[in-house]
This record gives structure tokens, sequence and C-alpha cells, in this order.
């Protein structure tokens, strides 16, 4: 594999020497977005789906146990549901922050040679960045395993703090990142460095850099819109949704009961694939 990068990037000369900073955030960029993708397959086949006819098995059995006066029963079955909820949010948030990171490192690979940094400072900030990317996204996978068992603190377990170092880390990076662009244009004016990897013309390049660019921004975009005009509507529809459920069996109602479970797997079918489809929009996902 390492002779296989070597050759790929061989042309770039200087800019990708061995262990310099734009090598190492590319082939961790490259390898963060490659493992997010393979992740969100895998959990979009085995585990999303599954996950969700759970939850709304869950919240029926929860729902026919207050219908039927079963208080225990119906603690036990939300606290199933949470659970489910949580496994599902944890492993999505793991998905998309691999292939953010991803995309932030080859973005800072980019900016390398206007970062008024010695290639020594530079380095170790990349080995930091990434050591952030890792962390953080294994911290959020493990939230659901771990909990609080031997943490601390009394809400936040220690998957949840390895996730914050993490991202602390990447903040941090980031910063310093932009403060060394700072102070290279404030001492050089609006001049540009050169730089043999942007001055590449050929016309494969050019394609797949603009049509890199365009999939992006689509996926921003789409992403925007849904959270103005859509997002908080459904939520404000699951609210009420789940408290028709609770009314109807408080009530004794199961004629409501089971509309509001229609109704809310009607909901779960069309917001979930509008988020799915913003996140793989953006990250250049293909799981279903």
């Amino acid at each position: 594999m390492h002779s296989t990068i070597d050759s790929l990037l061989a042309g770039s000369g200087a800019h990708f020497s061995r262990l310099s900073a734009r090598r190492l955030l590319v082939v961790g960029g490259i390898g963060l977005i490659l493992v997010g993708m393979i992740f969100g397959d895998i959990f979009a086949v085995f585990v999303l789906h599954q996950n969700a006819t759970r939850v709304g098995a869950g919240l029926g059995a929860g729902a026919g146990a207050a219908f039927a006066g079963d208080g225990a029963s119906v603690v036990a079955h939300f606290q199933d549901v949470g659970s489910l909820l949580e496994n599902h949010n944890t492993k999505i948030d793991t998905h998309v922050h691999m292939i953010g990171f991803g995309y932030l490192a080859l973005l800072l690979a980019v900016l390398q040679p206007w970062i008024a940094f010695s290639e020594i400072t530079k380095r170790n900030l990349a080995w930091l960045f990434l050591l952030g990317a890792a962390l953080l996204p294994l911290g959020v996978f493990l939230i659901h395993y771990v909990g609080l068992a031997y943490s601390p603190l009394r809400a936040i377990g220690w998957a949840s703090i390895i996730a914050d170092a993490g991202g602390l880390c990447v903040l941090l990076v980031t910063a310093a990142y932009l403060t060394g662009v700072y102070h290279h244009f404030r001492g050089a004016g609006l001049h540009l460095s050169s730089d043999s990897l942007l001055d590449s013309r050929a016309t494969s390049a050019t394609r797949l850099l603009v049509g890199g660019l365009i999939l992006i921004l689509v996926g921003f975009a789409h992403g925007a819109y849904y959270a103005a005009s859509d997002l908080y509507h459904h939520e404000a529809q699951d609210y009420t949704i789940l408290s028709k459920m609770a009314l109807g069996a408080a009530s004794r109602d199961g004629v409501q009961i089971d509309n509001a479970l229609t109704e809310y797997a009607q909901l779960q079918v069309i917001a979930p694939s509008r988020s799915r489809l913003t996140r793989t929009s953006s990250s250049s996902d293909c799981s279903p």
C-alpha cells in the first residue's frame, strides 16, 4: 500500500515528501473518508432499518402496556426504545464525523503552502489533528456500550470525555492552521505562493475538482434547506404524535393509540429518508 501511495504522490515533489504535514493530512483524510463510508454502509445494511422496526415495536408495546395499566412494563419498553435510539444516533454521528474530518484534513492539506509555520510544527499539528479525528468518532461509537461505567462524573462517561478531547484537538489544530494562514498573508500581502498540486491543469484533475466542489456545495445547500424548512416541523410532529399516543393510553382509547402509531411510522419513513439524503449528499456517502 505504501508503495502505491508513494507512486501516486511522487509527482507532487517536496509537497508530498515522506512524513510531511501535507502527506499526513492527505493520506489520513482519505483513510477517514473511506472508513467512514464503509462503516456507514455496514450500519445502513445491518443496523439502521432493523433498529427502526424495533423502535416502532417498542413504542407500540409501551403504549399497549400503558393502556393495560402495567407501569413497570411501560418503563421497561421505553428504556429499550431509548437504548435503541442512542445506539442509532451514536452510529450516525460516528459515520458523519469521520467523513467530515476527512474532508477537513484534505482542506488543511491544500492550505499547507500558505501556513506560516515551520514544517516540524505543521507536521506535529497534523499528527494531533489525526489523533483527535480518530478519538472523537471512537468515543462517540463507544458511548452506547460504555455509558457511565467508572466515570468520575455523574452525567458524562469516559467515552464522552474521550470524544470531547478528540474534538478539542481538532478544533485547536484547525484554529492554529488558520492562524498560520493569517500570518502568511499578513506578511506576504495578497501574494499567492506557487503550489505544484494546485497548478495542475490536467483535464481529469480539473473535472474532479470542479465536480467534487459542486457535489459538496449541493449537499450543504440541501442540508441547509432541510434544516430551515422541514427539520423543526418534523420535530414538532414527532412531539405531537407521541403526545397523542400518551393521551390515548391514559384515556384507554385503543383507536387513538393505533392512529398515533400509524402516524409515527409514516413520519419516520419521511424524516429519516430526507436526513439520510442530506448526510449522503454532504458526505459523498453511498449508504441506502
